[in-house]
């Protein structure tokens, strides 16, 4: 009689190419600690300290009392896709319709499903170093080749993308490159020479550019953010990515957006639909009240951030520790001296001063030497954590 044959047991071997998120075991710890009374200074991830204003709170509550018992459109409602195509048509100068706006549950999801998308096993995916550390996750579930080129760092003015270099690493095998700016972890961002290059060679080459801008309104000293679909108009390969969880401090509500010709929309949408369905419409209400709503309170959160940096950079100069003044966002990335084993330093500081901080290779192996602070903290819990860092660098 012949043996049944059973399972052996096996995940699926797109999993070995996903690396283990530190990123968010650094998190696990820290809830451990805080678990057990300890009052840690989360200055790790990033997420703004106050909550989302009221108006969009009280949105989401009046949706609610309206119950909704069937499914909703795929791509996401009708009047938050308008809000969004009208907000990136008037800030980008290029038109944007409905029908090329898809919602998503914030933008990691947005990200995933663009990617997943586009990729297949053995197509390369460029992305420069250091990188939102979810993009190695999902080029490897995907199957692709992540290949990285590292950003210039210059001790007078900072970090940099260098787009030749950015594209001198373009292979046959190149699908997509993927920029994020205002730039998690680093703080630079990317003016609109280097956009409209990158995009024209994308286009010239048949290469999707992914751009993700969740940041686009935290951009200092009166600079504005250029957006990426300003050069989508004769090319369908330009995707833009946003989200309102930094802008609006909406990180649990999970709300994002993808922008993209309506070739390649109707094609991101079918994965769309595989994942999650649609986004709740009560979140969406809460988006479109984000969006028609006043919008001082993204102004206020914007000049809070650039103080903080200041002051930041300000404690640590008097300390002789010198860093790259961010142009955006909300991090200081640190370099630390040689002789450091960070991703101790890190762990040590967590545990013995309640300090948590991120270590930069889990932004890129090059990064090793570095650390992430995130300056989205309560100033009465960061500047003190400011100075404890300066005064344990480099020991």
């Amino acid at each position: 009689m012949a043996m049944e044959s059973k399972p052996s047991g096996a995940l699926s071997k797109r999993l070995e190419n996903v690396p283990a998120s530190v990123m968010f075991e650094f998190a696990d710890r820290i809830r451990v600690l805080q678990e057990q009374g300890i009052n840690i200074t989360d200055l790790s991830l990033g997420q703004p300290e106050v909550p989302a204003p009221g108006h969009i709170a009280r949105a989401l509550q009046r949706a609610l009392e309206k119950p909704i018992l069937s499914y909703t459109s795929a791509a996401g409602s009708q009047e938050l896709r308008s809000l969004i195509a009208n907000k990136l048509s008037q800030e980008s100068g290029r038109e944007v319709t409905v029908s090329q706006v898809i919602v998503t549950c914030g933008s990691k999801h947005a990200l995933f499903i663009t990617l997943l998308s586009l990729l297949d096993p053995g197509d390369e995916i460029i992305v420069h170093e250091p990188y939102f550390p979810p993009y190695a996750e999902i080029a490897g579930l995907t199957g692709a080749k992540l290949t990285t080129v590292p950003v210039a760092v210059n001790s007078e003015t900072g970090f940099s993308l260098d787009v030749d270099e950015m594209i001198a690493a373009v292979t046959s095998k190149t699908k997509v490159i993927l920029v994020n700016y205002p730039n998690n972890p680093a703080g630079w961002t990317l003016d609109g020479g280097k956009i409209k290059r990158l995009a024209d060679f994308c286009m010239s080459r048949g290469i999707y550019f992914v751009s993700d801008e969740i940041y686009d309104k935290i951009v200092f000293d009166g600079k504005v953010h250029t957006h990426a679909w300003e050069y989508s108009d004769q090319s369908r390969h330009v995707i833009e990515l946003g989200s309102f969880s930094k802008t609006y401090s909406m990180v649990p509500y999970r709300l994002g957006f993808i922008v993209a010709k309506d070739g390649v929309c109707s094609e991101l949408l079918k994965t769309q639909r595989a994942t999650i369905t649609m986004v709740s419409p009560y979140i969406q209400a809460a988006g479109s009240a984000a969006l028609k709503g006043p919008q001082d309170f993204v102004a206020q959160r914007l000049r809070k951030y650039e103080e903080r940096r200041d002051k930041c950079v300000e404690l640590l100069s008097k300390q002789n520790i010198r860093v790259a003044k961010p142009e955006g966002a909300f991090y200081l990335f640190v370099k630390m001296p040689d002789k450091v084993n960070v991703a101790k330093f890190a762990l040590d500081f967590l545990e013995e001063e309640h300090i948590a901080l991120l270590p930069g290779e889990i932004f890129g192996i090059r990064w090793r030497n570095y650390v992430r602070m995130s300056f989205a903290t309560p100033d009465e819990n960061l500047y003190p954590a400011i100075e404890r860092f300066s005064k344990r660098y480099g020991n």
